[in-house]
């Protein structure tokens, strides 16, 4: 069997872990009390799909803006008319 020391705690919290040989501390914890963290940008962080996605709908809300202004021309033409 293999020891190994758990050297980050106080000295006395030490931990002894054994291990049948030829095991590593993965192979016999295997995760089941850990969930990881899945890898995720921070929320300061703008996912470069999400970026593209923000880009298009100012984009689209320029158009809209845009195509507004001119119809209001156009109403003020026919209202003067």
């Amino acid at each position: 069997m293999v020891q190994e020391e758990n050297l980050e705690a106080r000295p006395e919290e030490y931990m002894v872990m054994e291990y049948e040989d030829g095991e590593s501390e993965e192979e016999s914890d295997k995760g089941e009390d850990i969930k990881e963290t899945p890898n995720e940008p921070y929320p300061s962080e703008t996912p470069p799909d999400q970026h593209k996605a923000v880009v298009r709908a100012r984009q689209m809300e320029d158009v809209i803006t845009q195509e507004e202004n001119e119809l209001a021309e156009l109403l003020v033409r026919q209202l003067d008319i």
